[in-house]
């Protein structure tokens, strides 16, 4: 689902090959989009909503899950997010 409604395909598409690179680095999708707004320096918080105790310590995990500089750098010479976008250090 997308914008409640059903994903167009290049939607499905992109989010494939974002998990690709996740795969390829063993980075949890999940982790590398709460750390990836943090890249940015306006952005001071991610606030994400568990839903119980299981549900947060698993953000919290997610959150301090170590993701190298090539990880982002992939996703940048892939096309997956612009060249010039902030990205955690």
């Amino acid at each position: 689902m997308w914008n409640y409604a059903r994903a167009p395909d290049e939607v499905i598409n992109r989010a494939r090959a974002l998990s690709a690179v996740a795969d390829e680095f063993s980075v949890p999708l999940a982790a590398a989009a709460l750390q990836f707004p943090l890249g940015n320096d306006i952005v001071t918080s991610v606030i994400p909503g568990p839903r119980d105790k299981t549900e947060l310590q698993q953000i919290v995990d997610w959150f301090s899950t170590p993701i190298c500089g090539e990880f982002w750098a992939t996703l940048k010479s892939k096309g997956l997010i612009d060249g010039a976008t902030p990205v955690p250090d």
